[in-house]
């Protein structure tokens, strides 16, 4: 558990430094810390644990929910600086803050959004929505988990599928899955929910919430560079998804 917090933070502090100080510091951020988020999967927090270690799994991945939130607008703020005259510093950047988000952040929203809490799932929504990916909460819980290995899992590639084919029609399917499955399951509660209440709702206002922000400290090139970085970090997700299930067909029997 040390060394997963550890390995989590060391590349997010090497990525705000390249951030805020340019320079040397986004070649570190590169050859340190993306070899730091390539080594985490998550599974040290997945573990059967004792009640005393879940305190601290809990201290561990909400804290690293809101270090991933706060260090979004610093890499915007990096990346529209660095972009005009040092292209070679912002690639670095760029590219450790992408596979940061994509490996480490995606990691510790998949434990966030599993926990017991309301909060921590709450947190795990917003780390998703402000990668512009919010959907993936309810697609994974209602969707992957349920259908995984079949047809009506939109993220468990099929056999001879490209990934390039496979990335679109997983992001667009699982989008309408999520969509349907939260529905049927609105629809099914003994009193009628509040229209604001709907999770795409909370998901589609946390990426407008975090494109605002983009928006706010590094204006209409932010916004564009930001949507680069999360369709980076998103294509990692999905990439794994596709490796993970490719080809796999669960066999179904009748019931006696």
């Amino acid at each position: 558990m040390i060394l997963f917090l550890i390995a989590s933070l060391t590349p997010a502090i090497l990525i705000a430094a390249a951030a805020l100080l340019g320079g040397i510091w986004p070649w570190v951020a590169l050859l340190g810390g993306v070899p730091c988020a390539l080594m985490l999967d998550g599974t040290g927090l997945s573990a059967p644990r004792e009640r005393q270690a879940d305190r601290a799994v809990a201290l561990i991945t909400g804290g690293l929910g809101l270090a991933h939130l706060a260090l979004m607008p610093l890499v915007v703020i990096g990346l529209v600086r660095l972009v005009p005259g040092h292209w070679g510093q912002a690639a670095a950047l760029y590219l450790s803050a992408a596979v940061y988000f994509g490996q480490v952040a995606n990691a510790n929203a998949h434990e966030l959004i599993h926990m017991a809490g309301r909060w921590p799932r709450r947190l795990g929504a917003a780390v998703y929505s402000a990668l512009l990916f919010g959907h993936h909460v309810s697609a994974h819980r209602l969707v992957h988990h349920i259908h995984v290995a079949s047809d009506g899992d939109p993220n468990s590639a099929r056999a001879g599928e490209s990934f390039y084919a496979f990335w679109p029609r997983a992001w667009a399917g699982s989008f309408r899955a999520a969509l349907r499955a939260v529905n049927a399951q609105r629809a099914k509660a003994t009193t009628a929910k509040p229209v604001w209440t709907h999770p795409f709702l909370g998901y589609g206002l946390g990426g407008v919430a975090a494109l605002a922000v983009a928006g706010a400290v590094g204006g209409w090139p932010g916004v564009g560079l930001w949507v680069l970085v999360c369709l980076y970090a998103q294509m990692q997700l999905l990439l794994a998804d596709y490796v993970q299930h490719y080809g796999l067909r669960r066999r179904f029997t009748q019931r006696r």
